[in-house]
């Protein structure tokens, strides 16, 4: 299994990053998105079956509930933000309109998923993720949390400093860049573990720049 406790800093996830993640596999190293097919089809079957229920109350009955620990659905952000509304069936406010019975605007693409709700649809549906998506912090923990677009800044950061600083060659299997950095922080008494140093380096390479070339 591909080491995933960088994925630990974040509380938000996009379909495709749930997929990878609950067979063990680094989203960032998946390169065809085909390959998650099978895990893919489960996440966005579970999210479609979220937004039916959540029409079919609008439509019916004229109320639209969040899950509960027995939902088998998985619900997207845009939909917990409107839990159990009330109103005359079938007559939606716009908002309600806007963010959920749009076509355009329910596609799983544009949907994020948040940690809590991921932990509550796989424990309901008793699937077993090879990583845990249910990890409790403390309020300090919660601070120190980073969303994807965060996370990414801050792996731009990282890799921008080391490639341009120190001449950081991500493709060098042994390179001598991580000690470097670990023994001029030391100078300023900024103690760290050299192969801590040589995993963010390496998650920021994987994060950022095959994007880069993408683009």
């Amino acid at each position: 299994m591909d080491d995933l406790s960088k994925w630990d800093l974040t509380d938000e996830f996009s379909h495709e990053e749930i997929s990878a993640l609950i067979i063990g596999v680094d989203p960032v190293t998946v390169s065809d998105p085909k390959s998650l097919r099978p895990s893919i089809d489960v996440v966005e079957n579970a999210y479609l079956n979220a937004v039916g229920f959540f029409r079919f109350g609008l439509e019916v009955e004229g109320k639209a509930e969040g899950p509960s620990n027995t939902t088998l659905s998985l619900y997207s952000q845009s939909l917990l933000r409107l839990p159990n509304y009330k109103g005359p069936p079938g007559a939606y406010p716009i908002e309600v309109y806007d963010r959920i019975l749009k076509e355009e605007k329910t596609t799983i693409e544009l949907q994020i998923f948040t940690r809590k709700e991921i932990s509550r649809w796989l424990n309901a549906n008793e699937i077993k993720s090879k990583y845990v998506f249910n990890k409790t912090k403390s309020n300090e923990e919660k601070k120190q949390s980073l969303n994807s677009k965060e996370r990414t800044s801050l792996y731009k950061l990282i890799i921008g400093m080391a490639i341009d600083g120190y001449r950081y060659r991500p493709e060098d299997r042994k390179s001598s860049i991580p000690k470097e950095i670990t023994d001029n922080l030391a100078t300023h008494g900024i103690e760290i573990d050299t192969d801590t140093v040589r995993k963010y380096l390496k998650a920021s390479a994987e994060d950022v720049l095959p994007k880069i070339k993408n683009s």
